[in-house]
């Protein structure tokens, strides 16, 4: 007749050892962190176990009726304390409340042994199922705040390690919920005194308005990057938008102080600007002198020569009115020899600056030049020419000349063509040069070869000029190379 009670005490008297014993065992022999050495706190929890057992006597021993007062004391344990205090009180209540009950005295002693016992074991596992949930609650908050607290570290060691930079976290009316960086003090700010305030309660109008127009677009979805200059420094500022924790959408700034870098970068600049003056110096120097030596080499080494011809021409007649054939026939080989050194004087003064570029025009000298490779190199060459008279700079009419002139020369020396082509183009913005060649093409350790000489002329004189020189392998074999320079007109008509 009583094997339905005595079945409920048996099971539940093995509930409440899985719920008091086994969380005990458990959290007992699971290694976790040490605990933090602090004398408070160990002082802290001495003081509530004594409270606890206390008090769990006297109300057991005195106020039956009132002994699920220990509750509140044992829930504070739990959640100052921890699980491994939390299933401590509980064992320790229950060790004081079995006692008391077997010794007959407390709230559950007035019925049936039976009764009592199971009477017992639900208070007990009551007890039980709130310290634990209590302890589950207070470990899950104290891992989260540990995570917190961890990620927290993580972002101030690298807010304050960026290298002159500072991050700004902050909210829809531009209140500024979080600052840290080393920037912040090099802007003349103190961290505890911007937290909480609003750009206009830091900044100037005008530079509150110009970060307020950015940090708002962080609020639309936007990424915004730029520069803002404040106190005499230049920042690099980069506002984009995040979610905190909550869920809720702020924006994030973040702020580098690139004055050194612009610093530099305006010194790089004014020394680039510098060298492409002095380039520009250099080529014109050397057209001018290559002009110069021209002139003289033409007018007195080439008079010279003629009138040492002139002179060997009558010597020459004497002899033959003498029939001194030895003296005709050195007088014969020199002036063979002389008609040699007239025509390399020739080559060498068209070499320097051919005549027809500056008495004829750029579209003559271009063409003398083709027709004098092809005379030379014995290849087919085709070229296209605009039919209308041009009006070319003369600058630029060199640019063309030197630009052709070098192209056919590495074409003669590297390139192992048989057909090459010169094309010019007038565009309405620029002239367009290009020469091409059915040769094996050129190399892309030729094209980075920082000393050549002849590829880096051809691009410095058209970056005089502000155009560029571009030189690339052919897809077909063959290389080509195009130049590209603006059209300046200066309204002398050239041919």
């Amino acid at each position: 007749a009583s094997a339905w009670s005595l079945w409920l005490v048996w099971w539940t008297g093995d509930a409440v050892g899985v719920m008091v014993v086994t969380p005990f065992l458990l959290v007992w022999t699971t290694p976790e962190p040490p605990p933090p050495a602090m004398r408070l706190r160990w002082a802290e929890g001495g003081v509530l176990f004594l409270a606890l057992a206390i008090a769990t006597d006297y109300l057991f021993s005195h106020a039956g009726v009132l002994v699920f007062a220990v509750y509140p004391l044992a829930i504070l344990i739990a959640w100052r304390l921890g699980p491994r205090a939390a299933t401590t009180a509980t064992v320790v209540v229950t060790l004081i409340a079995s006692w008391r009950t077997l010794s007959g005295v407390g709230p559950f002693t007035s019925f049936t042994p039976t009764e009592n016992l199971f009477a017992l074991q639900f208070f007990l596992s009551l007890l039980a199922v709130k310290n634990l949930a209590f302890a589950a609650s207070r470990a899950e908050t104290a891992y989260t705040e540990a995570r917190l607290k961890t990620s927290e570290a993580r972002y101030r060691m690298l807010a304050q390690n960026l290298p002159d930079g500072c991050v700004v976290l902050f909210a829809r009316d531009t209140r500024l919920l979080l600052v840290d960086g080393p920037a912040i003090a090099g802007a003349g700010f103190v961290k505890e005194e911007v937290e909480g305030r609003r750009l206009s309660e830091i900044f100037d109008p005008a530079h509150a308005d110009r970060l307020t127009e950015a940090f708002t677009a962080a609020f639309d979805g936007r990424e915004i990057e730029f520069e803002f200059g404040y106190l005499e420094k230049l920042y690099l500022v980069r506002v984009l938008p995040v979610e905190d924790p909550d869920g809720q959408r702020i924006g994030m700034a973040l702020a580098l102080d690139i004055t050194e870098r612009d610093r530099a970068q305006r010194t790089v600049a004014e020394s680039r600007a510098q060298l492409e003056q002095l380039s520009r110096l250099l080529l014109t120097a050397q057209e001018d002198e290559r002009r110069r030596v021209a002139r003289e080499v033409h007018d007195e080494l080439g008079q010279a020569l003629t009138a040492v011809k002139i002179g060997l021409a009558q010597t020459m007649a004497r002899a033959k009115r003498r029939n001194s054939l030895e003296s005709e026939r050195r007088a014969q080989g020199a002036a063979d020899t002389l008609d040699r050194a007239i025509e390399s004087v020739q080559r060498i003064v068209l070499r320097l600056r051919p005549g027809v570029l500056d008495n004829l025009g750029p579209l003559a000298a271009l063409e003398h030049e083709v027709q004098q490779f092809r005379e030379q190199s014995r290849l087919e060459v085709s070229l296209s020419l605009p039919p209308e008279p041009l009006a070319i700079d003369p600058d630029h009419s060199t640019v063309l000349y030197r630009t052709v002139q070098e192209a056919l020369t590495n074409v003669l020396r590297h390139a192992q063509a048989t057909r090459v082509s010169v094309t010019l183009l007038a565009l309405d913005a620029d002239f367009v040069l290009q020469v091409a060649d059915d040769g094996i093409g050129i190399a892309e350790e030729q094209l980075r070869k920082p000393r050549s000489m002849g590829l880096l002329g051809m691009r410095e004189r058209a970056a005089a000029c502000g155009g560029r020189v571009d030189i690339a392998r052919m897809d077909t074999g063959g290389t080509c190379v195009m130049l590209r320079i603006p059209r300046r007109l200066t309204g002398r008509t050239t041919s």
